[in-house]
């Protein structure tokens, strides 16, 4: 017989992170547990009572307990360091260093109706409020609390936490389909009254609600469902009596928050900012915790995790995770300096976790660990990338394996869990933490920025297409949707199914749109075309009966009036996707680029693929400065074996540095039949990279071949004296004088040459 008080005693001595690991261990889906609002006290009876409804369940429990067992004694008491998990109430007794922040929060929620707990990422501010300001306040017994984060749907989430006041006995589907239809009324009506209904349950109580990670309305929620959500938590405050608020904000993201201004407004002087430990607070934050495990840190110990975590508020995880690795490397009921050093420290000790774990995935892996964090990371403009809950959907079920492996226990780079609402599967980069320390990431995320950005944007825009009941005004258009196309062209793996259905949507509205406009335009045109060939017509005809008369008067009336008016008349209707691409051009000539895009567009709907409107589309790309989307349309067009694109994409190519794939470019090109123009710019720009690859010899002999063709252009006169500088021959002097005499001091490469010219020639 399974006791299960024993049980119950055993968990509880867990923490968050490894009550997450047996779960794995045991196989028992989350959605099986409480999650959000409950204590970890909650979950364990939970689990319990879950098992035990099984066969054998709760035998199983306690097999994998009696597993876990270690050998060594120190080992059997849970660690008191977190990692790089935020401290929750449970943990409280391990949380130290922050007593004077504890007491100035608990005056402020006590004296106002909204404080905001404002800090760094990284400084501990969820830590300050669970671990902290909660346990104060439950202590007195006449509090009422309740806490969720905001994520892509804050309505759902502020309901939910009301529904667990209101009927904490309902089921989990009553309580979802009960908070989903309190969302839709609070958003309508706001929640005074349900604030009024709770407290009129529990007299003399008041209610506490805490809004964590209150930075997630500006990173995953749509801007119309973020500020609707403002106003309505701004009002109930303002309308609800016993109702206190607190939220947690990162520092740079205080700008967009107070950019609102009755938020602002609500925020003076109702902001608490959380600042860096001082050294003593420090101290007790590592020293504390070890000393009620009775476990010791050898001698200077702390005072070198003191000098590397530099009193920063975003190294207290660093901090933590580092404090965790040494309790794993414990020797009798010891942290040592070796260990210390084993993990790399307080700066590498996360990196190098991150890196091990990454090293020991196969190539496969390791590709698709890159497309996972690539997906769990918000790129920000003008703030810090902070990481985002993504869901199954969005990683793809073929990765969803590996996600499983790097949330387990010998990885704990992501966490897990379950939205509630769509009973969805969910994951997120356990801390943003990682973000700054681990470098491959943060190449990751420096060379998909763009992408991911995209992305995002393309989100964004197909929720708000299915909140409004799929209207096609809200599918994409214009520039956005002309890289869409670009995207899902490249990165159709890393687009959701639910992503590459809206574009496709898109696109086919679009050419729809753009046809029946087209079929107008024909029409109109067709019938004005028919009016001036009506007039050349009678212009022709008068001319043929004068002609004629001409004829008659010196002698030739024998001939048939007929034959004499043999006119040939040709209407040709242009509307071909010849004619587009040239209107095009007139209009990127004339600098109208939004025309010209147009028409290179119905070009391109007329007669895909076409490479000279994919060379031309691109040259408005370029001039937009877009040069992603221009070198896509230039691929585009070289794999149609269009010559001048085959320069075009070499160019910017070498702009990028890739000199070797612009030559290879360059060579293919002269490959190919092209007029004057376009060979000489492909040997010059062939010479060009190659005067990069330091193949000196190849690039003399292209660009003389370039000066053949063409010796009034000044390019390849500058890069031929470049080449010759570097083999030091003095014929560089001769050919810096053409550079000067023939290079257009408006071209943005030449204008640059000609400077160098002038110094050279100076000397």
């Amino acid at each position: 017989m399974v006791d299960q008080n024993e049980l119950f005693d055993q968990l509880k001595k867990k923490n968050e992170s490894q009550f997450e690991e047996l779960l794995l261990r045991l196989k028992v889906d989350k959605s099986h547990i409480r999650w959000s609002g409950v204590t970890l006290s909650q979950k364990v009876v939970d689990l319990i009572g879950y098992l035990a409804q099984q066969e054998d369940g709760l035998q199983r429990l306690q097999e994998r307990l009696e597993l876990e067992k270690p050998d060594d004694m120190a080992l059997i008491l849970a660690c008191p360091y977190q990692e790089l998990f935020a401290f929750q109430e449970e943990d409280a007794k391990f949380f130290f260093g922050r007593s004077t922040f504890i007491n100035d929060l608990v005056q402020a929620v006590k004296t106002k109706p909204l404080v905001a707990v404002v800090g760094a990422s990284g400084s501990g501010k969820s830590s300050l409020v669970f671990a902290g300001l909660l346990p104060h306040l439950r202590q007195e017994g006449s509090w009422l609390i309740e806490y969720f984060r905001p994520e892509k749907q804050p309505f759902n989430r502020l309901a939910a936490a009301f529904v667990h006041q209101l009927e904490p006995e309902l089921s989990k589907s009553d309580r979802i389909d009960k908070a989903i239809n309190l969302a839709d009324t609070i958003r309508q009506h706001g929640f005074a009254y349900v604030v009024s209904e709770i407290i009129q349950e529990h007299p003399g109580k008041q209610l506490l609600l805490v809004v964590d990670q209150f930075e997630e309305l500006y990173t995953v929620c749509a801007e119309e469902e973020r500020d609707r959500f403002i106003d309505v938590l701004l009002a109930g405050i303002n309308d609800s009596l016993g109702l206190k608020v607190v939220l947690t904000l990162r520092a740079d993201f205080c700008g967009q928050a107070y950019s609102s201004r009755p938020l602002a407004d609500a925020l003076q002087s109702a902001d608490l900012k959380l600042g860096s430990m001082n050294g003593e607070e420090l101290r007790e934050a590592i020293e504390r915790p070890a000393q009620l495990m009775e476990v010791e840190l050898e001698e200077k110990l702390t005072e070198k995790l003191l000098e590397d975590v530099k009193q920063e508020p975003g190294n207290l995880p660093l901090l933590e995770f580092a404090l965790t690795q040494l309790w794993k490397k414990q020797r009798q009921r010891t942290l040592t300096h070796q260990a210390y050093a084993e993990i790399g420290g307080v700066a590498k000790a996360l990196a190098n976790h991150a890196e091990t774990v990454y090293a020991k995935l196969n190539e496969t892996q390791q590709q698709q660990a890159q497309r996972i964090f690539l997906q769990l990371v918000h790129p920000g403009e003008g703030t810090e990338d902070t990481r985002r809950v993504a869901t199954r959907g969005e990683m793809g079920g073929d990765n969803w394996e590996l996600v499983t492996h790097l949330a387990g226990s010998s990885a704990r780079l992501v966490v897990t869990g379950r939205n509630e609402e769509t009973q969805e599967d969910t994951v997120e980069i356990v801390h943003e933490a990682l973000l700054r320390e681990w470098k491959q990431l943060r190449d990751w995320i420096k060379s998909d920025r763009s992408f991911r950005i995209w992305q995002e944007e393309l989100r964004s825009r197909r929720r708000r297409w299915q909140r409004n009941e799929q209207n096609e005004e809200d599918l994409l258009t214009g520039s956005l949707l002309s890289a869409a196309e670009v995207w899902l062209d490249e990165r159709q793996a890393d687009l959701s199914p639910e992503d590459g259905e809206f574009i496709r949507l898109s696109v086919e509205v679009r050419d729809r749109k753009t046809l029946e406009k087209l079929s107008i335009q024909i029409e109109l045109e067709t019938e004005r075309k028919q009016k001036e060939a009506a007039e050349q017509s009678n212009q022709i005809l008068v001319k043929a009966q004068r002609k004629a008369k001409q004829i008659v008067r010196f002698g030739f009336a024998t001939m048939s009036f007929s034959m004499m008016l043999g006119i040939l008349f040709i209407v040709v209707l242009p509307w071909s996707a010849i004619f587009f691409n040239n209107r095009g051009l007139e209009k990127l000539q004339a600098h109208q680029i939004k025309d010209a895009l147009s028409y290179f567009n119905l070009a391109l709907i007329i007669k895909p693929g076409y490479p000279t409107a994919l060379y031309t589309r691109g040259l408005v790309y370029e001039d937009l400065e877009d040069f992603d989307l221009a070198m896509a349309n230039y691929e585009a067009a070289v794999k149609g074996h269009f010559p001048p694109a085959y320069n075009n994409l070499a160019y910017l190519k070498i702009k990028r540095g890739d000199y070797a794939l612009a030559a290879r470019l360059l060579e293919e090109g002269l490959g190919l039949e092209t007029d004057l123009g376009t060979k000489y710019t492909l040997f010059k720009n062939l010479g060009w990279a190659q005067l990069y690859l330091n193949q000196y010899n190849k690039a003399e002999a292209n660009l003389r071949q370039a000066i053949t063709l063409d010796g009034q252009r000044g390019s390849a006169y500058c890069l031929l004296a470049q080449v010759l500088e570097k083999e030091s021959n003095i014929e560089a002097e001769i050919q810096w004088q053409s550079c000067l005499k023939f290079s257009d001091p408006h071209h943005p490469d030449e204008s640059e040459w000609r400077k160098v010219a002038q110094s050279k020639l100076k000397k």
